[in-house]
């Protein structure tokens, strides 16, 4: 899997995952994502829209991400949902956890309307 450091906005980092987060991919994303977090970019929204597949390695690696980002006071949330991960994230309920938005965009908004209230 290559990560992809799409953008910075105003401490929004968003990236997009190629085609799968599994056990041979879910560290490296982490690891990427972490040391973003860790230079300051605790808003991070996840580009799902290459997204083809997510094992429970891909659902542990969100779970870390979320729990680095709020130690910050950050979030993460997802854009682009496809029906397989959407219906993953409900059965799992961390469909409570991850805000899901229906583009970039929209969950860069949320950010910013959370921001200003």
């Amino acid at each position: 899997m290559k990560f992809h450091h799409d953008e910075k906005d105003g401490g929004i980092l968003i990236f997009t995952p190629d085609s799968q987060i599994d056990s041979y991919d879910g560290s490296p994303v982490f690891d990427e994502v972490l040391k973003e977090i860790e230079g300051g970019a605790s808003q991070v929204i996840v580009d799902c829209s290459a997204l083809g597949y997510m094992s429970s390695v891909g659902l542990t690696t969100l779970i870390r991400l979320h729990k680095r980002a709020a130690e910050r006071g950050g979030q993460v949330k997802l854009a682009s949902v496809g029906r397989a991960l959407a219906r993953l994230l409900t059965i799992t309920r961390l469909d409570q956890v991850f805000p899901s938005y229906p583009t970039i965009d929209d969950a860069r908004a949320a950010f910013k309307s959370r921001a200003g209230t």
